[in-house]
C-alpha cells in the first residue's frame, strides 16, 4: 500500500461533507495557539529559528478558526509558530514587525477526525520521529479510524494495514510498538519514552515475563549508566546468566541455593571481565573491594578489609621511618660538607665541582646527598661494599690503587692560615 492516501481506500458514508477548501490569509502570530491534540515534539527549534530569520516563513501554517471568534487553532506548523513566537518574546530580530502576522491556509471547520487524519499522515512523510513518539502516532491514527468507521466511512481489509499506511511504517512495526506498549514494564518504559533506550531493546524486553523485566531493571538500574546503556541481546545474557546463578549451590552454607544473584548480576553487567558466573564470594579475589558481597562472605570481607588496612598502615609507617632514616644521613652528610667548608674555604670551586651554587651548598636536604643529587642509599651502598671487602672508599673509587690506602690531599685549615699569618706579622 505504497502511496497511501485515505481518499483512494475508505468509502465515506452517504451525505458526508466534502473536504472543506483552504485559503490563504496573513494572521495576527500572536492570535494563532497550539492545538491541544498535537503530540509532536517542538522543544528543539533553534535551527528553524535561524532560518526564518534569513530567509522569512517559507511554509505557511495550516488553521482553523477556534470556532469562539478570538483567535485560530494549528492544524499543521507546531514548530514553526514557536520559533516564531520565540523570535517575537526574545526579540532575535532589530525589526519584528515582519513576524508580528504569519501567512496560514486557514481551512473551514469540517470533518475533525478526517481533518486530523489526513494531517497526521502528511506529518509522518515529513517529520524524523522516535519510535515512541511514532507510537503515540500510530495510538492516534488508530482511534481516529476506528472513530470514522464509527461513523459509517468503509474500511476493505485489515484495519492494521490502514493505519501502517497512514504513519508509512510495516504492519510488523506497528507489532513491535503494541508489544512494547502493553508488555513493557513502567519502570523500563519511562527510558523509551524519553528516547533513552532504542526500541530493539525495549522490544526484547518487552517479549520477557514481567517478573524477568523486573529482574532486569533491578540489575540494570543499578549503574551510572543504567537501562540507557543496554544493548541487544544483554536481556538474554542477563536471563540465562540468573539462571545458572540461581542453580548454584553454596558449599559454605550447607548446600542451599546461592542467595547473592541480583547483586552477582550487577557487578557482572558492570564489568564483564569480573563475572560473578564461575566464581563464588568466599573465593574471589575481588572480595575486599566488591560490594556485592553475599552475607556468607560478608565476615570475610570486613577481615580481608581489615588486614588490608593494617598492612597498609604497618607500609605507611615503615616508609615514614625509611623517610626520617634518609633524612637523617642526608643531614649528616650534609653537616659534614658543611663542616668542611668552614674549616677549608673554597667554598665557590667546591660548588663549581658539583655543579651548583654557594647558595645550593647552604640550603642542605633531607633526601638527595649534597654530591650532584645522589641518594644516600647509593652512598651507603658504596660504604656497606667497601667493608665487605676490606678495602678503602677511595680505592673503589678509583682515587688509588692500594686497596689499603686512603688520599688525603695535604691543606690547611682556615685556623692554621689564620694563625700563621698572624706570626709572619
Amino acid at each position: 500500500m505504497s502511496n497511501f492516501n485515505l481518499a483512494d481506500y475508505i468509502k465515506p458514508p452517504e451525505g458526508a461533507a466534502k473536504p472543506a477548501e483552504r485559503r490563504l490569509q496573513m494572521i495576527p502570530t500572536r492570535k494563532i495557539f497550539a492545538n491541544d491534540k498535537n503530540f509532536y515534539d517542538t522543544s528543539k527549534v533553534d535551527d528553524l529559528i535561524d532560518s526564518i530569520l534569513m530567509q522569512g516563513l517559507l511554509d505557511p501554517l495550516t488553521v482553523r478558526p477556534s470556532g469562539d471568534g478570538e483567535g485560530y487553532i494549528i492544524i499543521s506548523g507546531h514548530r514553526r509558530h514557536r520559533a516564531l513566537m520565540t523570535i517575537l518574546d526574545d526579540h532575535l530580530a532589530e525589526d519584528t514587525k515582519p513576524f508580528e502576522t504569519t501567512p496560514c491556509f486557514v481551512r473551514e471547520p469540517g470533518d475533525d477526525l478526517m481533518e486530523e487524519l489526513m494531517l497526521i499522515q502528511a506529518n509522518s512523510a515529513t517529520r524524523v520521529l522516535t519510535s515512541a513518539e511514532t507510537s503515540k502516532q500510530v495510538d492516534r491514527v488508530r482511534d481516529l479510524l476506528y472513530g470514522l468507521k464509527s461513523q459509517g466511512y468503509e474500511f476493505p481489509g485489515r484495519m492494521r494495514d490502514y493505519v501502517a499506511s497512514a504513519c508509512n511504517i510495516s504492519a510488523s512495526k506497528i507489532a513491535r510498538l503494541d508489544t512494547i506498549k502493553t508488555k513493557l514494564i513502567p519502570q523500563i518504559k519511562q527510558y523509551y519514552d524519553d528516547g533513552r533506550m532504542p526500541e530493539s531493546v525495549a522490544y526484547e524486553i518487552a517479549k520477557c515475563s514481567e517478573d524477568d523485566q523486573q529482574l532486569i531493571a533491578k540489575v540494570k538500574g543499578n549503574g551510572q549508566d543504567g537501562l540507557r546503556s543496554m544493548r541487544c541481546g544483554e536481556a538474554e545474557r542477563i536471563l540465562s546468566d540468573r539462571d545458572s546463578l540461581a542453580a548454584r549451590k553454596c558449599k559454605y552454607a550447607c548446600g542451599v541455593p546461592c542467595g547473592n544473584v541480583v547483586k552477582s548480576l550487577q557487578k557482572t553487567t558492570g564489568n564483564y571481565m569480573r563475572s560473578c558466573e564461575h566464581t563464588c564470594c568466599m573465593e574471589c579475589y575481588d572480595i575486599a573491594t566488591c560490594d556485592k558481597y553475599c552475607k556468607v562472605a560478608k565476615d570475610r570481607h570486613l577481615q580481608i578489609r581489615e588486614d588490608k588496612a593494617e598492612a597498609e598502615q604497618r607500609a605507611n609507617d615503615e616508609a615514614a621511618k625509611r623517610r626520617e632514616e634518609r633524612g637523617s644521613k642526608c643531614r649528616i652528610y650534609w653537616g659534614r660538607l658543611t663542616h668542611a667548608l668552614a674549616e677549608y674555604g673554597e667554598q665557590e670551586a667546591v660548588a663549581e665541582a658539583l655543579h651548583t651554587t654557594v647558595a645550593g651548598l647552604a640550603s642542605g636536604g633531607t633526601y638527595w646527598a649534597p654530591y650532584r643529587s645522589v641518594a644516600v642509599e647509593s652512598l651507603d651502598a658504596l660504604v656497606a661494599a667497601a667493608d665487605i671487602l676490606g678495602v678503602t672508599t677511595d680505592y673503589l673509587l678509583c682515587r688509588t690503587d692500594n686497596p689499603h690506602l686512603t688520599v688525603l690531599p695535604q691543606r690547611e685549615s682556615k685556623k692554621e692560615a689564620t694563625h700563621e699569618n698572624l706570626h709572619s706579622r
